[in-house]
C-alpha cells in the first residue's frame, strides 16, 4: 500500500512538473521572421503610444487577418474591462504587444507582470490591417476597425457608385 501511495504522489508531482513547464514554453513565443518585420516597421512609423494589440483571426486554412492596434488605450476596453487579458505578450522595438486570438474568452491568465497605462491625454489611434493570404502579406492602414470581424471595405475612387432610380409609366 505504501509504493502505491508514492507511486500516485510521485505521478501529480509529474503531472504538475509537466504543466509548470508548459506555462514557460508558451511565455517564450516569437512570431515568424515576415510578420515580425512588418510590425517592426509599422511600430518605427507610428507615434510612440501606449497600448500596442495583434488580434488574430483565422479564416479558413490558407487566409488570416490580423489587425495591429496602436492607441491609448485598449481597442476592446469597454467590452472586456479588466476582466479578460491577453494570453501572450511580445516586446518588439522595446514596445510590449498584448496578442489576442479569441481564446482569452474562455481561458483565465493573471499575468502581473505585464500593466497596461492608460493615457487619456494622447488620443491618437492607429489601425492596421494585414491579410494572410497564402503566406503573401498585404498591409494597409484602416480608420477604424474591430477585432475578429471583417475589415471594412476601401472605399477607393470608382469603386462604388450611386443607385440609379428610373421612373416606371404605367
Amino acid at each position: 500500500m505504501n509504493s502505491f501511495k508514492t507511486g500516485l504522489i510521485v505521478f501529480f508531482c509529474l503531472i504538475l512538473q509537466s504543466c509548470v513547464t508548459q506555462n514557460k514554453q508558451v511565455k517564450q513565443i516569437r512570431l515568424r521572421a515576415g510578420i515580425e518585420m512588418l510590425l517592426d516597421s509599422i511600430i518605427k512609423k507610428s507615434p510612440s503610444n501606449k497600448i500596442y494589440e495583434l488580434y488574430f483571426d483565422k479564416l479558413d486554412p490558407h487566409n488570416s487577418n490580423i489587425l495591429f492596434y496602436i492607441g491609448p488605450v485598449s481597442l476592446t476596453e469597454k467590452e472586456r474591462g479588466s476582466q479578460i487579458s491577453s494570453l501572450w505578450h511580445i516586446e518588439l522595438d522595446h514596445k510590449i504587444i498584448s496578442i489576442y486570438t479569441g481564446l482569452e474568452k474562455y481561458v483565465s491568465v493573471n499575468d502581473p507582470d505585464i500593466k497596461k497605462e492608460k493615457d487619456m491625454n494622447n488620443l491618437d489611434e492607429f489601425y492596421w490591417a494585414i491579410e494572410d493570404r497564402n503566406g503573401k502579406f498585404n498591409c494597409y492602414q484602416l480608420d477604424g476597425a474591430y477585432p475578429f470581424m471583417p475589415f471594412p471595405l476601401k472605399n477607393e475612387e470608382g469603386t462604388f457608385s450611386r443607385p440609379i432610380i428610373k421612373k416606371i409609366n404605367k
